[in-house]
């Protein structure tokens, strides 16, 4: 054990209705910049090519893409979760799990997860 829960309840997605609406129309969008503010990968080149990755794994497998990035912004966040509830999530509740996912990192990057997806432009 040792890691912490998720800050955001996984259906308290219209806490942010404007990210959640985001999420629904424009997925692999969301999951780049997801990635890009996670800081899952810190150097800048290995960065853009890992938000490139993330978002081909989304468009091309689906909700196989949407588990790994999601695991994986888990365990950078310190949050513990194992694969297979990532993989339900994403699979059964697609828009509030990645909703989660943005406020989570609003939250710790960006400081409030009110924020919305063009915020992070403006660092």
């Amino acid at each position: 054990s040792g890691g912490k829960d998720w800050g955001n309840g996984l259906f308290k997605c219209f806490d942010n209705a404007c990210m959640c609406i985001w999420v629904w129309c424009v997925p692999c969008g969301a999951v780049c910049m997801n990635v890009a503010e996670a800081k899952l990968i810190t150097d800048s080149d290995k960065a853009t090519t890992a938000m490139i990755v993330h978002c081909l794994l989304t468009c091309c497998c689906g909700v196989y893409g949407l588990c790994y990035t999601r695991y994986q912004i888990a365990k950078k966040m310190g949050i513990e979760e194992n694969i297979f509830l990532s993989w339900a999530l994403d699979c059964f509740c697609t828009c509030c799990a990645m909703t989660q996912e943005w406020m989570e990192v609003a939250d710790s990057k960006l400081g409030s997860k009110k924020k919305f997806i063009w915020d992070a432009f403006k660092k």
